[in-house]
């Protein structure tokens, strides 16, 4: 495989010697540095050709223009080709630029300007083009694969990089592949305005930088100089300078470096509710992206299963938010805000489906009209006819009915036959072209207590997706965004997840009380009382024991029998096994399954 870097050198080498009229020095470079470009071969007939005429002694006489003519075209037709060749390797070669800024600030201008300089040079650049990139979305994704192959890591260090853990991850994930990738990546630090020599700099990066002298910015009249030293690293003309003792001496002047813990992505949040869209702590799950985008299907039906407080609803606004962009009329529907007095009754329940759907729409009065209409057609017909002549046939944008905690119907009279008709109106779309743009999404925990046929169920139709506990690696991400690595290091975020079980309010909870200045809790306070009943989850656990209230006595003693170890068999068992999941309080598969984490076994170990 081609090293590109080493390509722009041969290429200034060889422009070089061109300059020189070094000719034979020039076919020596070609012959050994450009054996890949058959293109070469042309020249070397002319190389030869032209060293015979030029050789002392030479008999012929070939007049002094046609010795020109050839050497020229040598010449012209090799900058040609090197021109060729420096362009293919620029393009190879890319560039992460890391940097921690605010919109405004003097290091977003000079990295906006340095970056574009870059990409206009020809090389594959990346910076973050909006601050505060959040993580895990798509661009953070893209980042992420370029990090792990850029050839050269520009870091600007900043007084906000020097303590910021996003950028600190960034150079260790890069630092990391040196030596174990084909062309080792090159740092090239720049100290910026804001960290002046008498600043100290954060002892991360001073393990990774104790060899390397940095280039100097303080305003924008640097930039030209900058640029021009900049450019000639990645060129291939200079090498990244090398001082040994210029950190150290900083060191020895400030009387040694002192560790300073470095700051959260963004102000913490109190996990309280659905994620916020634009928020640094939301964790995208494997295969979530490409599940949003399933919306943009013909009579999509998306299904997001998970328990209380795992993400059900924060993925939905995602879904939404991802149809906003593309044009969607949106209907939200929270079936919670529905009055519980009238879903026993299918008229009043889809009435107040509609009404919903109306309001948001500010259609009311066309849904009076449809529903006072005198006529035979039960309130199926008049729903779809609503959803069709007085919506759908009005405009040609996609409508989503985006439904939340639907599972708060279940065990109601009207239930089955309303999912029905949810049913109906998503096989329409394969009838009708019309129906093609009604997109549905349903929240739910569990489907225990819904009776209802198969083929009449919306349960087993379109894509579901179950919302799983953080992986460890999830968690491992998220305690970085808290800036808690130096306290929740590799060992305790083992105990960390056994503990917690990956339960996403439960690690969120946790990390914001640790990372949190006003809060009482340390590390160790907060693992040796989560499982108090007055303990910081208080209100966690004692929802989850209020759901015991009034069940069968299965379901208690099937808990008991899986918090000693046992499992649970039959039909019986299943039902247990069903709601148990339903409410996160266990993990895996029917006759595997267990406890989701030691804070439940220890919690109800003493109360049940």
């Amino acid at each position: 495989m081609i090293d590109p870097r080493q390509e722009l050198i041969h290429v200034n080498k060889a422009r070089a010697l061109l300059e020189k009229e070094h000719m034979e020095e020039l076919m020596e470079l070609c012959k050994k540095e450009f054996s890949n470009y058959k293109e070469i071969d042309e020249f070397r007939g002319l190389f030869s050709q032209h060293f015979n005429l030029m050789k002392p002694g030479n008999t012929l006489t070939i007049p002094r223009k046609e010795k020109d003519i050839n050497l020229n075209k040598i010449r012209f037709g090799l900058l040609n080709l090197f021109t060729q060749i420096e362009k293919e390797a620029k393009k190879d070669l890319k560039v992460l630029i890391s940097y921690k800024g605010e919109e405004g600030e003097e290091s977003a201008v000079l990295v906006k300007d340095l970056g574009s300089e870059i990409e206009r040079a020809g090389f594959t650049v990346y910076w973050d083009r909006k601050p505060n990139l959040s993580p895990g979305s798509d661009s953070y994704l893209i980042k992420d694969k370029f990090i792990a192959e850029c050839s050269y890591l520009i870091l600007l260090l900043s007084k906000k990089a020097n303590n910021s853990e996003v950028v600190i991850d960034e150079v260790n994930k890069v630092v990391a592949r040196k030596g174990s990738s084909l062309h080792s990546p090159i740092i090239i630090p720049i100290r910026v305005s804001f960290l002046e020599e008498e600043e100290l700099l954060n002892p991360k990066f001073f393990k990774w930088l104790e060899n390397l002298k940095p280039f100097h910015w303080l305003h924008k009249g640097d930039s030209k100089d900058l640029f021009k030293e900049v450019f000639s690293i990645l060129d291939g003309r200079e090498e990244v300078i090398q001082d040994l003792d210029y950190w150290k001496s900083l060191e020895r002047q400030m009387g040694g470096l002192k560790s300073s813990r470095p700051s959260p992505v963004a102000p913490l949040e109190i996990p309280k509710g659905n994620v916020g869209i634009d928020s640094k702590y939301y964790v995208i799950r494997k295969g979530e992206s490409e599940f949003i985008k399933k919306i943009e299907l013909p009579s999509a039906l998306l299904r997001i299963r998970a328990p209380r407080q795992f993400g059900k609803t924060s993925l939905l606004n995602r879904i939404i938010a991802h149809a906003n962009l593309n044009d969607f009329v949106v209907v939200p529907i929270d079936f919670q805000q529905l009055s519980s007095k009238r879903t026993n009754d299918l008229d009043a329940l889809v009435s107040d489906f509609l009404k919903v759907i109306a309001i948001e729409l500010d259609i009311e009065e066309k849904l009076k009209a449809r529903l006072d209409r005198k006529s035979d057609s039960g309130i199926g017909l008049r729903c779809k006819q609503f959803l069709e002549k007085d919506i759908l046939d009005n405009s040609d944008k996609p409508l989503l009915l985006a439904m939340d905690e639907v599972d708060t119907l279940f065990g109601t009279e009207a239930s089955s036959d309303f999912f029905a008709l949810l049913r109906h109106l998503h096989e329409v779309g394969s009838q009708k072209e019309t129906f093609k743009r009604l997109k549905m999404v349903l929240t739910y925990a569990t489907t225990k207590g819904l009776l209802i046929q198969q083929n009449r169920s919306p349960f087993n139709v379109g894509l579901e997706r179950k919302l799983l506990p953080f992986t460890l690696e999830e968690q491992e991400d998220l305690v970085k965004r808290h800036a808690l690595s130096e306290i929740i290091y590799e060992d305790r975020v083992v105990d960390f997840d056994a503990t917690f079980g990956g339960y996403p309010y439960l690690v969120r909870m946790a990390l914001y009380l640790i990372a949190d200045k006003g809060s009482d809790y340390d590390f160790e306070l907060l693992m040796s009382t989560a499982a108090k009943a007055t303990g910081p989850f208080e209100d966690h656990l004692r929802h989850l024991a209020n759901l015991f209230n009034g069940l069968e006595e299965k379901y208690v003693e099937g808990f008991k029998s899986l918090m000693n170890g046992g499992t649970l068999h039959g039909r019986a068992g299943y039902e247990v096994y069903e709601f148990l999941r339903g409410i996160g309080l266990i993990k895996g598969d029917f006759g595997e399954s267990k406890p989701a984490c030691t804070l439940y076994t220890v919690f109800f170990k003493k109360i049940l």
